[in-house]
């Protein structure tokens, strides 16, 4: 359903039609340790095989929230009703004494907020 491929992270057969490749790609995005990391793939992407699609752009996303969570110490990130749900070994990050509520629509601006809200983290 539409619904679903709005939101799913995937490197799609017809980007990377070579099992092997597309399998090595998913390594080089689960190795991604900083952002220039991030970057360097997407880079390699685009000139190997051209602009990649949302499904793709969605997991180089997901790659930098995992390097600004790990960056910040956080244990978990989920959203729960609306909210951001950020957890350390000490417990919840709060604002004031409130979890941060997304106000984002798309899986992709829900991502972007989630990402900036994390960077902003001291």
């Amino acid at each position: 359903d539409a619904g679903n491929e709005d939101a799913r992270a995937a490197i799609p057969f017809a980007y990377i039609e070579d099992e092997p490749i597309r399998l090595e790609a998913y390594r080089k995005l689960a190795e991604i340790g900083d952002l220039a990391s991030a970057d360097t793939l997407l880079a390699e992407f685009q000139d190997r095989f051209g602009a990649p699609p949302p499904t793709v752009m969605r997991l180089l996303q997901l790659a930098r929230l995992r390097v600004h969570a790990h960056e910040q110490r956080l244990r978990s990130v989920e959203t729960r009703d609306g909210k951001l749900m950020l957890r350390r070994d000490e417990g919840y990050v709060m604002r004031g004494a409130r979890h941060p509520r997304l106000r984002a629509g798309t899986a992709d601006t829900a991502l972007s907020e989630i990402i900036g809200i994390i960077a902003e983290l001291s």
